[in-house]
């Protein structure tokens, strides 16, 4: 997805994923920025893990020629039994 509603969740899902971690997160500024450029350009996009309605994970995933790399991921607090980031590497 490249959906600015979609992103905005994933970015609250940095946000609590740092905090869960006690890790630092990119800015909102700069990940809005680089994803949406790189969207723009068809290099980029958010896969997302969802269940009952409710994003669990995402994933956001950069392109070139016949690679594609895992460039920033999150995941929510909740469900966490359902190993939502772990399904969505396995999608990727």
């Amino acid at each position: 997805t490249t959906e600015p509603k979609d992103f905005e969740v994933f970015l609250a899902l940095m946000h609590e994923m740092g905090t869960r971690n006690k890790i630092m997160v990119h800015g909102d500024v700069y990940l809005r920025t680089t994803f949406f450029a790189m969207a723009k350009l068809g290099v980029a996009k958010l896969r997302v893990a969802e269940l009952e309605g409710r994003m669990l994970a995402g994933s956001v995933e950069v392109s070139f020629g016949d690679t594609v790399t895992y460039l920033h991921g999150a995941s929510s607090s909740t469900m966490r039994d359902v190993k939502a980031p772990q399904v969505l590497q396995w999608h990727a």
